[in-house]
């Protein structure tokens, strides 16, 4: 089943973030997101935030590289390509209208990205899988049948310690 999200997780989250900021000398958590795929449950909260208590937090970057689902060239069966479409669109506009400074970086494999004290490599996009998986000699776009196989891979190094995200 999708994740819509509710309020109570977005209050949790929020809540969460504005007693970590407490004593940093910011008025608001300075918040980067990064995320993995279009699926509701990865998006959801992020979306929801967005609608209900954006205003409580300064988002200056938010990274992703989601497939070309408009362009024709990618197809998602579970959930439908339409719910794809429409997390990602939603999410876009959401952030553009809360957030018209917000950095947005489109991260491709081998790329690094350095925030204080962190450091995130990029390892893996669905380009990288359909490289590998597809010849193309068709014309048809390429299909994926779930949504997790245009997942993007990072590597986490923060504080000494180093942590994957799939």
């Amino acid at each position: 089943t999708n994740y819509e999200g509710n309020q109570q997780d977005v209050n949790r989250l929020v809540d969460t973030m504005v007693e970590m900021n407490r004593g940093t000398g910011f008025a608001k958590p300075q918040v980067t997101w990064i995320i993995t795929h279009s699926h509701s449950d990865h998006m959801q909260i992020a979306n929801q935030l967005l609608v209900s208590r954006a205003s409580e937090i300064e988002l200056n970057m938010v990274c992703y590289n989601f497939p070309d689902y408009q362009g024709g060239n990618v197809q998602v069966i579970d959930n439908g390509l339409t719910s794809h479409i429409n997390l990602v669109t939603n999410f876009k506009n959401r952030v553009a209208t809360a957030f018209p400074n917000c950095t947005v970086f489109v991260f491709h494999a081998g790329q690094k990205l350095l925030l204080p004290g962190c450091r995130i490599d990029f390892l893996h996009t669905h380009e990288d899988y359909i490289e590998h998986n597809y010849t193309g000699e068709d014309g048809d776009p390429y299909i994926f049948g779930l949504g997790n196989l245009t997942t993007s891979v990072w590597k986490m190094t923060l504080s000494g310690h180093t942590f994957l995200v799939m």
